[in-house]
């Protein structure tokens, strides 16, 4: 009973969505088999579960459209934002499905929306929304661990000279984004 009550929130995305109280969508499964036959804890783990995973996936497709539509964000990124800016920001994101995935979460969503101009105008490890994904990180991490120590100051100069920041953003789904990213750690070895 649990897979089916599993697959019966699946099914039903229209009701159950991202950041949705458990309470609010229980009139809507109260004559189902699998929602019966299961206690109200059984339930309320196999919904919190559900919530975890759809909210994390509303997240991350959220940003990938904060990204794909750059052109938003190109009359403001060397501006000084006001409370007008962001409200024409979110205006111009709001015909969009991924946008109003987190309509339940616009707390996270506002969040998210800020933590992607501070990156926009000020990009810098600490800013980007990979968190400590960020490429500017592993490769840096990656340098770190791989450079060879010394305390003769000509050597260091040179090593220094050599490994300049390069500042690279990778976008993509299934995979995909890990796959180059590997592709790029592999051939910066050699």
């Amino acid at each position: 009973m649990q897979s089916d009550f599993r697959k019966l929130l699946q099914a039903s995305s229209h009701e159950v969505m991202p950041g949705k109280r458990y309470e609010d969508i229980t009139k809507h499964f109260k004559e189902e088999e699998s929602f019966q036959e299961l206690t109200v804890d059984e339930r309320k783990e196999i919904y919190n579960s559900h919530q975890e995973e759809i909210t994390q996936k509303a997240k991350n497709d959220f940003k990938e459209l904060l990204f794909e539509c750059a052109e938003v964000f190109t009359n403001f990124d060397k501006l000084k934002l006001s409370h007008e800016h962001l409200l024409a920001i979110q205006d111009s994101l709001q015909s969009y499905p991924r946008y109003g995935a987190l309509e339940f979460l616009w707390n996270d969503r506002h969040a998210l929306l800020i933590k992607h101009l501070a990156f926009i105008q000020h990009p810098t490890p600490e800013t980007c929304i990979s968190g400590m994904h960020c490429m500017d990180l592993l490769i840096k991490a990656h340098i770190n661990k791989h450079l060879l120590r010394t305390t003769a100051p000509s050597l260091l100069q040179t090593c220094e000279d050599e490994f300049k920041k390069l500042n690279i953003l990778i976008l993509g789904q299934d995979g995909l984004a890990e796959e180059l990213s590997a592709v790029i750690e592999v051939r910066q070895r050699n």
